[in-house]
């Protein structure tokens, strides 16, 4: 009974040794990680540059680093761009709305004299088909900034080819 006894007691506290050491070693371990994952990316930096200078070769990292510099340079660009179009854009809306308000008033008073009603309706008509040609030049301009591709120049507006 004796032996039996002791058997059991010397596998109870194996059991107890291996739970302190498995647990030790997830602590362990998790601070090493933890440690790694704060320190990686300065560690990689210095190791790149390192790498950098003795071979001259850039590394992935370096040329992704540098492509995403330039592409938040040209997102920038392009931002003013489109800021500063609708804004001027903005600007003509409201003068040309401006400009056909006072066309429509003296095209309504004109129409009432015999022969200059037909001649104010007709330069009217034609002041509101410049309009709508403006209006679409200032939808292609912003359709290029607005676009990243290559845009295409080749537009026909109002029956005018402006290809040259």
């Amino acid at each position: 009974m004796n032996i039996i006894y002791t058997t059991i007691k010397v596998l109870w506290r194996l059991l107890k040794a291996g739970k302190t050491l498995l647990l030790t070693t997830i602590i362990t371990i998790s601070v090493i990680l933890n440690i790694a994952q704060f320190t990686g990316g300065a560690l990689a930096g210095i190791f790149d540059a390192a790498m950098k200078s003795t071979t001259g070769i850039s590394s992935a990292s370096s040329k992704n680093k540098a492509k995403s510099a330039r592409l938040s340079k040209e997102l920038f660009q392009i931002k003013s761009s489109i800021k500063t179009t609708t804004k001027k854009i903005s600007r003509r809306s409201i003068a040309r709305g401006v400009r056909i308000a006072a066309a429509g008033v003296t095209q309504t008073a004109g129409s009432w004299v015999p022969y200059l009603g037909t001649a104010t309706g007709a330069a009217f008509i034609a002041y509101e088909a410049h309009d709508l040609c403006q209006s679409f030049n200032e939808l292609h301009e912003l359709q290029q900034l607005a676009s990243l591709a290559e845009t295409n120049n080749d537009y026909v507006f109002c029956g005018y080819d402006f290809n040259g």
